[in-house]
């Protein structure tokens, strides 16, 4: 064996040894966070079949995906065949992942740079063991962003193989390695910038460079072109952070600060992070500061083409989730950060191999034990939905989804009385920041209806009604709490119903339902806004039958027969139907 292969080896046993130390726990975790939804209550990936059902337009709806990334699916039916729904087996996918990713990054920094063989060592442990990772690397249902740097990686160890004087066939692994990661996580389609400066900055010009990389840039237009003429996407809900590609632009000036906080400095991490307004003067500071980074990256490729090249990967890789080209739900998250940190850590690492001898290793040591260790403890945080979320409302307790999941814990647990109080909180939280909402409302109503307040819950509903903007979940939820309650209250709720002049038939159909004294004023209602709803009919007919009036239920029967949507009710009230005619006839002289 050679003395290189030696080495590529013990690279790897020694990132091995260093995963399983740092994240051993996540093994031995349940599902959390997202896993409850995409992995354990997901019916789609117990069904190997389903694998040919990724690739068509049904895909978001089968498999309760939000995006268009059919291989991270993929990668969880593989799981489910090996594991079933056991956690171990997604979290050790996971694991191997993140370990072989920054091996793979320790193979492509040699490969490139030969003479910082040591300095890419140090960069692949620093990598694994980054803190900011733990949160993709530790929970199997954010595999996205490892699993496509996974992918990239090896895209760049395929397209390294035709480097040499006579390129090898691996070489053209790279184009097919890249279209996977593209499915993966849609970032991919920025390899294709980072491989031609890597071809610039080892020496090339520019032409000579794309000529290196048009394969790459063939695949990543073709993807882009797919995405946007063909593949599925969800109807855009979300609004945009700052109000529009403007207000995005600023809020990256300053988010861009605090993914650098978090890249250098990474402590006091969260699943959820909010976006507070700087002072004016912090604000243009955060702004200039970044445009001061953008032109020193373009000047330093004319001189510190590695420096140059490192930071304007962190950048490059940073847009997809800027709030720039498009809006995000999330302000910002930790995971974010797996791709950018290829451009950031090898600076890192060779700038520790420049100090004296002795310093570097003392540096090295020092910065893989602090990232260690401090990834170990946040594998802990992780360990359980109540651990995760009382971490993040320590961290941040102006946050309503901290408070909210929080509180969604603590009910898990059976605490309901801690639960309400955890969403009082939620709905403060958010009233504070400017964001109260339905959903805020109701999670404290319905907290509130756990402990047996109804009354309560009828009031915060009704008096939240000002401030947000009335869903159906609120006025089916109003309606309810507030007839088991208080009859004011309740004919308050169904005031609110009227004045929104909604046509929702099925929230009508099911607030008239728990109306009780008013249901016959809210049936008349419903029907101004939904003259041919079956289940409106079928209410009308069940008052009709407990007061004895045979002729007018079999009319009103008759009418719920003629919604085409009866599906699930039609054989009941079919024969309903045929026994009052039959009734009716023997009746009849």
């Amino acid at each position: 064996m050679s003395n290189e292969r030696t080495q590529k080896l013990l690279a790897l046993l020694l990132l091995l040894l260093a995963g399983l130390a740092v994240y051993r726990p996540s093994l031995n975790c349940g599902f959390n966070y997202d896993d409850i939804l995409v992995i354990r209550d997901n019916d789609f990936i117990s069904h190997p079949a389903n694998l040919l059902r990724l690739w068509g337009r049904a895909y978001l709806r089968a498999a309760g995906e939000e995006t268009y990334r059919p291989l991270v699916t993929a990668s969880y039916l593989v799981d489910h065949l090996f594991w079933g729904k056991e956690p171990f087996g997604y979290a050790l996918t996971n694991l191997l992942l993140g370990v072989f990713s920054a091996w793979l990054l320790f193979l492509l920094l040699r490969r490139l740079f030969p003479d910082g063989k040591a300095a890419a060592g140090l960069a692949a442990g620093l990598y694994l063991l980054h803190p900011a990772l733990v949160e993709t690397i530790a929970v199997p249902s954010n595999r996205e962003q490892i699993l496509s740097v996974f992918l990239l990686l090896l895209a760049g160890c395929c397209w390294t193989a035709g480097l040499d004087e006579r390129p090898r066939r691996a070489r053209w692994l790279s184009p097919f390695f890249l279209l996977a990661a593209c499915y993966t996580l849609e970032w991919g389609v920025l390899w294709p910038a980072v491989l031609t400066g890597l071809a610039f900055v080892r020496g090339d010009g520019w032409r000579q460079a794309w000529r290196r990389t048009w394969p790459e840039w063939l695949v990543a237009w073709l993807y882009l072109f797919l995405w946007v003429f063909a593949h599925p996407r969800q109807p855009a809900d979300t609004a945009w952070l700052g109000g529009g590609p403007a207000g995005g632009l600023w809020a990256f000036g300053v988010l861009f600060w605090r993914y650098v906080r978090l890249a250098f400095l990474p402590i006091a991490l969260r699943p959820s992070y909010l976006l507070h307004a700087p002072v004016a003067l912090a604000g243009w500071a955060a702004q200039i500061g970044l445009w001061l980074v953008v032109l020193g990256a373009a000047i330093g490729l004319l001189k510190r083409k590695r420096a140059a090249l490192g930071a304007g990967i962190f950048l490059l890789a940073l847009l997809p989730v800027s709030h720039i080209f498009m809006p995000f739900w999330i302000v910002m998250a930790e995971r974010y950060l797996a791709l950018p940190l290829i451009g950031l850590l090898p600076l890192v690492a060779a700038g520790v191999w420049r100090l004296p001898k002795t310093a570097r290793w003392a540096v090295a040591a020092l910065l893989i034990l602090s990232f260690g260790w401090l990834a170990h403890a946040q594998v802990g945080v992780w360990r359980d939905p109540l651990s995760l979320w009382s971490r993040a409302v320590a961290l941040e307790p102006d946050d309503p989804i901290g408070w909210t999941n929080y509180g969604a814990a603590l009910a898990q647990r059976g605490d309901y009385a801690a639960a309400a109080e955890a969403q009082r909180q939620a709905w403060e939280a958010g009233a504070r920041s400017g964001k109260k909402t339905a959903g805020l409302a109701l999670n404290y109503a319905r907290g509130l209806a756990k402990t047996g307040r109804a009354a309560e819950a009828c009031r915060v509903l009704l008096d939240s009604q000002p401030s947000i903007e009335v869903n159906r979940d609120w006025l089916l939820a109003a309606g309810q709490y507030c007839a088991r309650s208080d009859k004011t209250a309740s004919s308050r709720a169904f005031a609110t119903l009227l004045l929104t002049g909604r046509s929702d038939c099925e929230a009508w159909s099911l607030f008239c339902a728990t109306a009780e004294k008013e249901t016959e004023s809210c049936l008349q209602q419903a029907f101004l806004m939904c003259p041919e709803d079956g289940t409106l009919w079928l209410q009308v007919a069940g008052i009709h039958a407990g007061q004895g009036n045979d002729l007018k239920c079999l009319q009103a029967l008759a009418m719920a027969q003629r919604d085409p949507r009866a599906g699930q009710w039609r054989a009941v009230s079919l024969q309903i139907l045929l026994t009052l005619k039959e009734k009716l006839r023997l009746a009849t002289p």
